[in-house]
């Protein structure tokens, strides 16, 4: 944990001057759950949950033959400042060992400003992911799709998907979590609302209550 702690011990800023974000705080859901699998039985499983850092540095320093500790010269955290944030914050304020986990690191090594902004540019865009892309593959989701088909209707669980030949009305996810809203919990006013948090939040209300679901379908 050395290279993640400053002189003070707290978390070393510097390595971070470059990410397009600094921390966002532990109370971040996403840090919440960062925090969550480092602090449980299964931390090995943290190499197949986390998506791992990318450092970029000017000169990397290490012997050719072997299995050596490597050094890097000016490094620089280009993607992947919250997890550090939180792996140095769970290993200082609990001083749990977190022996047996690891983490997935890309090093990059160039001396070029520009390659460095295209690298931290490119490594932190993506398109964005909804809260219902999130439960594109969850069985309530899979059974709306068996009913509808059945009645005509194609149900586009992904952002994105197309529609098999034949004649099929398509709905997607969260045109069904409006209707669902609507017309099965009886909140039309509140189904008006498109917030796609929001709808992803009722889907997963409505989930817990699809035995009855699928009988008035």
């Amino acid at each position: 944990m050395k290279f993640l702690s400053g002189e003070s011990g707290s978390f070393d800023e510097r390595l971070v001057w470059q990410n397009v974000r600094y921390f966002l705080g532990i109370e971040n859901e996403v840090n919440h759950e960062i925090r969550a699998s480092l602090l449980s039985d299964s931390v090995e499983d943290f190499w197949f949950l986390n998506s791992g850092l990318t450092i970029v540095c000017e000169q990397i320093l290490s012997n050719p033959n072997g299995s050596h500790p490597i050094h890097m010269v000016n490094p620089q955290i280009v993607n992947g400042c919250q997890t550090a944030s939180v792996i140095q914050s769970v290993y200082t304020e609990t001083l749990r060992s977190l022996q047996g986990g690891f983490i997935q690191v890309k090093i990059i090594e160039t001396s070029s400003p520009e390659f460095v902004e295209k690298i931290a540019l490119a490594s932190n865009t993506q398109s964005r992911i909804l809260g219902r892309d999130l439960r594109a593959h969850d069985t309530f989701q899979l059974q709306i799709a068996e009913c509808l088909r059945s009645r005509g209707y194609f149900y586009c669980r992904k952002r994105g998907e197309k529609s098999p030949p034949g004649k099929f009305t398509v709905l997607d996810s969260a045109r069904v979590g409006q209707l669902m809203l609507a017309y099965v919990c009886g909140n039309r006013r509140k189904a008006k609302q498109t917030q796609t948090t929001y709808l992803a939040i009722c889907m997963v209300m409505l989930s817990i209550h699809w035995p009855r679901l699928r009988i008035s379908l």
